[in-house]
This record gives C-alpha cells, sequence and structure tokens, in this order.
C-alpha cells in the first residue's frame, strides 16, 4: 500500500523540473480561456477551499496573470461541484480541486455514484497529502489505539463515533479502522468535522478520525485527546504522538494518508493545457511562502509531481479502496 514516505519519494522527484522558462509558459497559456475557475465541493474557510485560495495567487501569476476563481460548491459528498465540473467544457476554465474521499475513498467503497474518477477527470496535478488522527472524548477511559482496540472488543456497539457525513474522509477511515480490528462502533453522521469536535467535547461523540488541523485545534480545550497519528511515519507538528507504525496494529497502514488532495478537469483535456496547470501547480507550491503556510497552518504536506506521477497514484488509490469497498458496508 502506498504510504505518505513513499508519496513524498514518488513525487519529489519531479522537483527539479520547477524551473520554467517564462516565456515558454506564457505561449502555452494563450490556449486557455481568460478566466480559470476552480470548483471545491466545501464552504469557504474550510481546509479543502483555504488549500487552493493559498495557491491561487501564484497560479494566476504562472498563467500569465489570468485571474484564478475559487466557487464553492458545497454539499452532497462534493457531487454539486462534481457535476458542474461534468457539464463543463474540457478547456481548462473549468476545474475541480479533488480530495482524497472524492478521488479514491467514495468510488473505491460505495456504488452507484453519478461519476467516475477515471471516465470523468482528466488528472492535472497532486497538491499534497494531510495526516489525520485518532481522537477521543478525554472522559473515555483509554489512553491508547490499543487501549480503545481493546475497550471497543469488550464493549461491542457501545461505542459511537463521528464523522463529517456519509462517505466521507472520517467515515471511510474509521470503518477501515474497524475492519481491520473485528470491532464494531456505532456512526454519527454530522455535517462537518467542525461539528464532530463540538459533539466530542459535549461528550455526545466517543471517537473520531480527523485532520491534524482541527484535532489539534480542539486539544486545548482539554475535552479531546489525541491517540495515534493516520500516518506511518512521524510528523514533525505531532511530536511525540504514536504513527501507524509505533501502534502496531496489523492492517491499518492503508489509512495513510488520511487524505490527499489533486487538482482534475473534465475528461477531454488537451495533453498542452494539461502541462501548463501542472506547471502552473507546481509553481504555486514552489513558492516558500505557500509551502509554510500549507505545513505550518493548513498541515497539508506539499508535494510535487507530473500529472503521470498523479495519475500512478490516483490508480493505487482507488484500486486500494476498491478492495476495502469489498468489505466495508456503509449502512447509513
Amino acid at each position: 500500500m502506498t504510504t505518505r514516505l513513499d508519496t513524498r519519494r514518488n513525487f519529489l522527484r519531479a522537483s527539479a523540473a520547477l524551473s520554467l522558462a517564462a516565456a515558454g509558459l506564457e505561449s502555452r497559456a494563450q490556449t486557455l480561456p481568460a478566466t480559470i475557475r476552480i470548483l471545491v465541493g466545501f464552504a469557504a474557510g474550510g481546509a479543502t477551499d483555504s488549500v487552493i485560495r493559498t495557491l491561487a495567487g501564484e497560479m494566476s501569476a504562472a498563467l500569465d496573470g489570468r485571474p484564478v476563481i475559487v466557487d464553492n460548491k458545497p454539499g452532497a459528498n462534493q457531487i454539486p461541484a462534481i457535476q458542474a465540473l461534468r457539464a463543463a467544457p474540457p478547456d481548462g476554465g473549468t476545474l475541480f480541486l479533488g480530495t482524497g474521499s472524492s478521488l479514491a475513498q467514495n468510488p473505491g467503497v460505495q456504488k452507484g455514484l453519478p461519476y467516475s474518477p477515471e471516465a470523468d477527470f482528466t488528472p492535472i496535478a497532486i497538491i499534497g497529502t494531510s495526516p489525520g488522527a485518532f481522537m477521543v472524548r478525554t472522559s473515555l477511559p483509554v489512553k491508547s489505539l490499543r487501549e480503545l482496540i481493546d475497550y471497543a472488543r469488550k464493549n461491542p456497539g457501545k461505542l459511537n463515533y463521528g464523522s463529517a457525513g456519509v462517505g466521507s474522509a472520517n467515515q471511510l477511515s474509521m470503518e477501515a479502522f474497524l475492519l481491520a480490528t473485528d470491532t464494531k462502533m456505532v456512526h454519527v453522521p454530522l455535517k462537518a468535522d467542525s461539528a464532530v469536535m463540538l459533539e466530542m467535547q459535549a461528550e455526545r461523540i466517543d471517537v473520531s478520525i480527523s485532520t491534524m488541523q482541527v484535532v489539534q485545534a480542539a486539544l486545548p480545550t482539554g475535552k479531546v485527546r489525541m491517540l495515534a497519528l493516520t500516518s506511518v511515519e512521524p510528523l514533525p507538528f505531532a511530536p511525540g504522538v504514536p504513527t501507524l507504525k509505533e501502534a502496531n496494529v496489523p492492517g491499518l497502514e492503508g489509512l495513510d494518508p488520511f487524505t490527499f488532495y489533486g487538482l482534475v478537469g473534465p475528461k477531454g483535456m488537451p495533453p498542452e493545457i494539461v502541462r501548463t496547470l501542472n506547471r502552473a501547480v507546481n509553481q504555486a507550491l514552489a513558492k516558500q511562502e505557500n509551502r509554510q503556510r500549507l505545513q505550518d497552518q493548513l498541515r497539508v504536506d506539499p508535494v510535487s509531481g507530473t500529472t503521470e506521477q498523479f495519475q500512478v497514484y490516483l490508480k493505487k488509490e482507488l484500486h486500494k479502496w476498491s478492495e476495502l469497498g469489498k468489505r466495508i458496508k456503509l449502512d447509513n
């Protein structure tokens, strides 16, 4: 299975290609529409929205000053944003910032979705991966991932877990965890990660997995305890927190990464336009100010790479979740 470390090794090999010839990029950009619209399936101000807004300015500069506009279409597992992408012409004027849940997890696990990543999208560029963490309410008598597993096995069905909704990265990761550990919990779907945090602090939610950005923001309340990372490798912004490797629970390596971010367009985009957009994303990621914001504030690990590398990564992630989907049952 692909790990966070493997991802970085594979994609960072492309870093040498980031020195762009400005004139060449501008000539390619002439084939693009006057404005670039990037669809986001979440509300403004959230983690996914913040990721692309961090890069939009530098992308605009790389595309000969064309405005790069973020268009939020939240709700329904990003389906409204995806439908808008599918209806758009494949000229590079309308793009979609996909996440792990929309590009691999949901398509791999759920049947009957109104789209297919392979049939409906043109991969453009990977942007980064985002680690997650297991958390529990502090009043729950567990202080490690192993203790949580033991407690859940002794109390089957008595614990609940919260998520940002059916098909969210939280739910799919937790269901994979329950499958790997032979435990049972009741799913409580909410509308956002922030809602899960509030319910956990109110002691109405027992367990969840969420992004490091969300978890670390809730830790100062004293109502939430972080048990382990969903990362195989240690993270500099979470010193001392056990990794999946250190937790030593077989079968959980596939939870790394918790989610990822990548730019895609409608099916059938011309290769020249795809290359132009890929280079614009990589130029934005190469700017130190952008990298620091992604890492330090949004807890996203920037990953640069070619379109071909992104295609390979998407295929591996989709295969991983398709295999899990044969065993995971999403009842609610």
